[in-house]
């Protein structure tokens, strides 16, 4: 005898609920986070928000994990009773602690009337190119006599129009030029306006659309980076934000620029007279940030401390713990091949220097 399928009814989850629920991150109808216990590497979990599954998600595993406990555990973390493969049973409604999933919106045309009927005018085009040099969006900067300035961005729609929003995700400003330069450090700004400023001036320079940082920072590994810090609470945690997404992948140095006026940028500091040769000077006399929360015990290593007068007459006499072989308080290394008696020789060394004994006297003990 065959049994009707009992059809449940569709649940739609919201991706950004759950991966706040579970400490995940959300890209479109997709989560991923780490397993209970993994706080390293690639996520361990992916989760897809499907309305037509049981309790509205998929779960699969890359790590060995046991797919059904992982989905309890998300489930658990939703506020949702366990999952029990083929349990028709009626449960509660999942989408009460849930906001629904809007239905994504077909893309709109590009349009600026909202900004130019308000009295605002078109100043900049900044284009977000891809490593071959290919406009994959534009940020547009719009002033007013009154308002403050503000953005919008748009991105073609490959019949030589345009259509509203980024269109996909972030990417770094200027990411061609950081592509066809792998060697000069990268200055990482607040905005477009001060990146082209440095461009103009022969250097290397990005920022992020809107401080949307994006996944994919490759062309940033291994090179050195500087931090140009805007002079407010807004620009101290975007540069904040920058050290974050850029530490462990680079070598980081954040500039404060000094005499910066409030809300000012790189750009003021240049206005104001100050040169390449200065900014050069500050970049070079910084030290990297650290790559925790602990701040280094003593001052950095200076290259320019060790100047040739510090050679200047005689050499101070060496002193030694084995005459002629090991130097008192320097570090070194003692190698041979194996089995030679590397070891016994440094226990018998520790035990002299120990007992205070000479090289041909045994050590003195007392008691029976």
């Amino acid at each position: 005898m065959t049994f009707p399928r009992v059809q449940l009814e569709p649940v739609y989850l919201n991706p950004e609920a759950v991966a706040r629920a579970v400490g995940g991150k959300a890209r479109g109808n997709r989560v991923t986070v780490h397993a209970p216990g993994h706080k390293k590497g690639s996520p361990e979990i992916s989760i897809l928000i499907d309305p037509s599954a049981p309790r509205g998600i998929l779960v699969n595993c890359f790590s060995g994990e046991d797919p059904v406990a992982m989905k309890d555990w998300v489930l658990a973390k939703c506020g949702e009773p366990e999952f029990t493969p083929g349990d028709k049973s009626e449960r509660p409604d999942p989408r009460a602690h849930l906001k629904l999933v809007r239905r994504a919106e077909p893309p709109k045309s590009f349009s600026d009337y909202h900004l130019v009927s308000k009295g605002y005018h078109h100043e900049v085009t900044y284009d977000y190119t891809s490593e071959d040099g290919e406009v994959l969006f534009e940020v547009l900067r719009y002033g007013h006599a009154t308002e403050t300035k503000t953005f919008i961005q748009r991105h073609p729609d490959g019949r030589g129009g345009y259509l509203s929003g980024r269109g996909g995700e972030p990417i770094l400003y200027r990411l061609h030029e950081i592509a066809a330069n792998a060697t000069d450090p990268i200055f990482v700004v607040e905005g477009e306006k001060d990146a082209d400023r440095l461009a103009s001036m022969g250097y290397l320079a990005t920022t992020v659309p809107n401080g949307s940082w994006p996944d994919d920072l490759s062309s940033l590994s291994g090179r050195t980076i500087y931090v140009l810090a805007d002079n407010d609470v807004a620009g101290d945690k975007r540069a904040k934000a920058a050290e974050e997404r850029t530490q462990g992948i680079a070598t980081v140095y954040r500039i404060d620029l000094p005499g910066l006026p409030e809300k000012g940028d790189v750009s003021d500091w240049l206005d104001a007279g100050h040169s390449q040769d200065e900014l050069e000077e500050l970049c070079l006399a910084a030290a990297p940030v650290s790559a925790n929360d602990n701040k280094p015990a003593v001052q950095p290593l200076s290259i320019f401390e060790w100047t040739v007068d510090r050679f200047v007459g005689e050499a101070p006499a060496v002193e030694y713990l084995v005459d002629g072989v090991i130097p008192l308080g320097i570090p070194g290394m003692v190698s041979a091949a194996g089995d030679t008696g590397k070891s016994f020789a440094l226990l018998e060394l520790h035990r002299r220097v120990a007992f205070g004994s000479g090289i041909y006297l045994r050590p003195q003990c007392t008691g029976e």
